[in-house]
């Protein structure tokens, strides 16, 4: 009996030994797994750095098929799906991540990014505004809450949460980028053209930020400053300017009465777009501008060829003519013209002129007349409808 208590209590101690062993080289190849599911994870990252999705989606895979709660690797896996567009999947994903990490940022912005591409809007700006407050250095979550405000129709909430935050933008750029564009939008140009200054200052080498600094600058009324801006972005050696840049180049120096400048600018817009209607129209404007009519008719010219029935053109052209004492010509080009423009005070009103260099009252009355007819509240049509010969009729 002695003997089967002693084998008894001996078997206890072996028992009691062997468990801690047991769960030693448990733990042991847990270490090693979470280790081995780190590497891994790793080498995905630099997959998914270079665009190589699939061997990115294999390497998270291979990680959390070794340490499920591994949850870097399943955030890797929920990148690859929102760079694959499966969108759905990679919420899913998240959604485990935010549950088991609730205080992690990364992964409540990346889901507000699925939800966005998900066109769930207001969910993915829930999710932004839950990230920024989890870690307030995470500006990109501002923009990107900004965006979504910005695509619903609600600029004033944006313009409002990117004021709240633009004073931790430091030397990040894109939030005044961010706070220009809604200034565009809402059209206060002024603000716009500051807040693209701002972030041109902090990043001179995005040349798309002074692109809009000078279309910003225009649109406030500051001719000089864009006139000047797009000229030193011209001047940049690597910048291509294109047949819009130099038309609003063209623009400014036609606003500050230079249009010798403003000539040379469209010229070089009519090399680069020369089938554009609209860049021959301009460079005829600034040739009447100067006196030129010779140039300003064969540039109305072109543009008509490019585009048959372009109103503005037909207006320079039988301008130019007229001004070249061609009276009959530019009737004749504004009767044929009138029949497709029927609704335009302003061809009615230099058919009337042209009427009236002709000699041919009555009709020139008959033009200024329906012109008014046409558009009431115009100055020029009331003075022209009182009188074809200076004297009030």
């Amino acid at each position: 009996m002695k003997s089967f208590i002693a084998m008894t209590l001996m078997l206890a101690v072996m028992c009691g030994c062997s468990e801690p062993q047991e769960v030693a080289k448990v733990k042991a190849k847990e270490r090693w797994e979470l280790s081995r599911a780190q590497v891994i994870y790793g080498v995905g990252l630099e997959h998914l750095k270079v665009g190589q999705l699939d061997q990115a989606y294999g390497k998270a895979q291979e990680s959390l098929a070794l340490a499920p709660d591994f949850q870097p690797a399943r955030v890797l896996l929920a990148k690859v799906y929102i760079e694959q567009g499966n969108y759905s999947d990679a919420a899913t994903e998240l959604k485990t991540v935010c549950d088991k990490a609730p205080q992690a940022a990364e992964p409540v912005y990346l889901l507000g990014v699925a939800q966005e591409k998900m066109q769930q809007y207001d969910l993915a700006l829930a999710s932004y505004r839950k990230a920024y407050a989890l870690d307030n250095s995470r500006l990109e979550a501002v923009k990107a809450a900004a965006e979504v405000l910005i695509l619903t129709d609600r600029t004033e909430e944006a313009r409002t949460l990117v004021a709240s935050c633009i004073g931790r933008a430091g030397t990040d750029p894109a939030l005044y980028e961010t706070a220009g564009r809604i200034a565009m939008i809402q059209k206060d140009y002024a603000q716009a053209a500051k807040s693209y200054m701002d972030a041109h200052d902090l990043d001179s080498q995005n040349l798309r930020y002074r692109e809009a600094m000078a279309e910003a600058q225009y649109l406030s009324g500051q001719y000089a400053d864009a006139a000047d801006t797009l000229k030193q972005l011209l001047a940049i050696k690597d910048y291509v300017g294109t047949a819009v840049t130099y038309s609003r180049m063209g623009d400014c120096y036609m606003a500050v009465g230079d249009y010798v400048e403003a000539r040379n600018a469209y010229y070089k817009a009519t090399e680069l777009a020369p089938n554009n209607a609209g860049v021959w129209v301009n460079l005829a404007q600034a040739a009447l501008a100067l006196k030129d009519n010779d140039r300003a008719i064969a540039s109305a010219r072109t543009a008509l060829a490019v585009e048959a029935g372009n109103l503005d053109a037909t207006l320079i052209l039988a301008y130019g003519l007229l001004k070249n004492n061609k009276a009959d010509q530019a009737i004749e080009i504004l009767q044929k013209s009138a029949t497709f423009h029927a609704d335009s005070a302003q061809l009615q009103l230099v058919l009337g002129r042209a009427l009236q260099a002709a000699g041919q009252k009555d009709k020139a009355q008959a033009a200024f007349n329906k012109a008014l007819a046409l558009e009431p509240e115009n100055k020029l049509a009331k003075e022209l409808a009182k009188t074809t010969d200076g004297v009030d009729r």
